[in-house]
């Protein structure tokens, strides 16, 4: 780990917004979050901000944002050893990501995570076993541009299942060609379902814990 048995931390204080995801502008609005995040530190004197990143504008369905990139290099400089959010869905709203940066890369970097508002602390948050719990209470949001490509993908997929079907039905005879065609299609609807599966996430609904 990068960091270990630190009394104290050098925080960064991640500030996100995004009309895409369905966000609020009153609640969620920066300077909302920033006041939020400020008042938590104030009260905490063991935290000290080395920084605040703000990614005003972007999606939290994905980590293509340009201040989480420079967090996560001022992680990777040693700069960092702790990471405040208002709530997880302003870290990220994809389940399976959100997940692995909380799981696995965080606790190995060393990296301290608090989601104010999920009353959240990975400094705290272990169960007996010291397996380290994370609340998930949000609902997962995916891009509605990537939803309308997989279900044309999808369309085009069932067309040619129907055509071999009617072919089948008429008396057709089954050839190397047709069967190589059906398990194209086989494999790209599997492959479609992980795609959807990685979109919006492995949802059990709100106010779940999941177990590492």
């Amino acid at each position: 780990m990068f960091f270990q048995g630190n009394e104290k931390y050098n925080c960064a204080t991640y500030l996100r917004l995004s009309r895409s995801d369905g966000d609020q502008q009153e609640s969620n609005s920066i300077k909302n979050q920033r006041a939020l995040l400020n008042d938590y530190m104030g009260k905490h004197p063991e935290l000290h901000k080395f920084d605040e990143y703000v990614d005003d504008g972007y999606s939290g369905t994905n980590f293509e944002r340009p201040d989480f990139k420079r967090m996560m290099q001022d992680i990777e400089k040693r700069n960092v050893n702790c990471i405040i959010v208002k709530d997880l869905s302003r870290f990220g709203r994809n389940y399976i990501e959100t997940g692995r940066y909380l799981e696995r890369i965080f606790p190995f970097m060393g990296v301290r995570f608090i989601a104010i508002n999920d009353h959240y602390d990975s400094a705290e948050e272990n169960d007996d076993k010291g397996r380290i719990l994370i609340p998930f209470n949000y609902n997962i949001v995916a891009d509605l541009g990537e939803i309308q490509n997989l279900t044309v993908q999808a369309a085009g997929i069932g067309n040619n299942l129907n055509q071999i079907a009617r072919y089948f039905h008429s008396g057709g005879l089954a050839s190397r060609g047709m069967l190589e065609e059906l398990k194209r299609c086989i494999a790209e609807i599997r492959e479609l379902r992980q795609e959807i599966v990685q979109l919006g996430g492995v949802y059990r609904g709100n106010s779940k814990t999941h177990r590492k």
